[in-house]
């Protein structure tokens, strides 16, 4: 059976991103599934609309979840009622720029999965994890030893080789924190040199996946472009869930803070603060060119082509003269 390839749409998010799957729907033949994760009535009926319209090549999947959950919990759901040999999905601010086969995403033979699409703001040095770090996050790929670690913007995992060791080892692709592993999952890290204080989404999964013959790999897809921070961060009642997402959009420093007061290094607080800072920086740019507004400038850490892809697949006008 053909694959679908998953793409989650938080609530408050459809309206704007229904844009770049257009972008999809264009460039590729795949086969889609748009998921509803705590959608509005309104924004349920719009990815019903598009269902529609593109008859056989979109489904989607409304009732999963009535309220946002976490992303790592939608995809656990996904996965339990994926009928085809592989479980793909990707980030529902992902464009496509160029004729992109699925064959460039999906396994090979010696692959038990793969990833891609790192966001525009992702830098060389994010994607290697320093070995004193606690937090394994989403943005890394290795190890300082290199071995993959993956991430989850857009992956394919063979779909009966993920669910045997999700099952084998207790967990699942939610993020975690290391004292809720199974004593032999903790084990079993620890001998593989990754035990972490926390673990992002499926960073765990993918590194309990790979055995000594199979491996997960990373693919560069230049025909994909992910803007990245348009997908919408997880919102509960919490005050420390709310602190910490208005930390993060709006206080980089403080996030960093917030980081520093439960414990962790200088160093990766101010890590986690620079992320911040570049998350920030990226919606009010994306901000900037929704509202047809002009752009200025480019942030420092934005390459010149990811700066010129964004800004002509959003329409966004360059002033003469700007750094771009």
């Amino acid at each position: 059976m053909r694959p679908r390839v998953k793409i989650i749409y938080v609530r408050g998010t459809v309206a704007k991103l229904l844009t770049y799957f257009e972008s999809l729907l264009e460039h590729t033949d795949w086969r889609f599934t748009l998921v509803s994760n705590g959608c509005t009535p309104d924004e349920r009926r719009m990815l019903e609309a598009v269902a529609a319209a593109h008859g056989d090549r979109v489904d989607v999947r409304l009732r999963l979840a009535d309220d946002v959950i976490v992303h790592g919990a939608m995809l656990d759901k996904l996965l339990l009622e994926e009928p085809s040999p592989y479980f793909c999905f990707i980030d529902s601010d992902v464009l496509a720029t160029s004729a992109t086969p699925l064959s460039s995403l999906l396994p090979n033979e010696d692959e038990v999965a793969t990833c891609s699409c790192l966001p525009i703001w992702h830098r060389p040095a994010d994607s290697v994890m320093p070995q004193n770090f606690e937090i394994a996050s989403g943005r890394y790929l290795w190890t300082d030893d290199g071995r993959v670690i993956g991430v989850t913007y857009a992956a394919a995992y063979r779909t009966a080789h993920l669910r045997e060791h999700l099952e084998r080892w207790g967990v699942g692709l939610e993020q975690c924190e290391w004292n809720a592993l199974p004593a032999r999952t903790q084990a079993e890290l620890s001998r593989r040199g990754f035990k972490h204080r926390t673990y992002d989404t499926a960073k765990v999964a993918n590194v309990l996946i790979q055995t000594d013959d199979r491996r997960m790999a990373h693919r560069e897809i230049p025909s994909l472009v992910h803007v990245g921070g348009q997908s919408g961060l997880f919102d509960d009642s919490s005050i420390r869930s709310r602190l910490r997402n208005f930390a993060w959009l709006e206080l980089p420093g403080l996030y960093g803070w917030l980081w520093r007061v439960r414990g962790f290094s200088k160093a990766e607080s101010q890590s986690l603060a620079d992320l911040a800072r570049r998350y920030s920086e990226l919606v009010r740019l994306i901000d900037r060119i929704s509202d047809g507004m002009p752009i200025e400038d480019r942030p420092s850490w934005l390459s010149e082509s990811a700066f010129a892809a964004v800004a002509q697949l959003s329409g966004a006008r360059v002033e003469p003269g700007t750094d771009h």
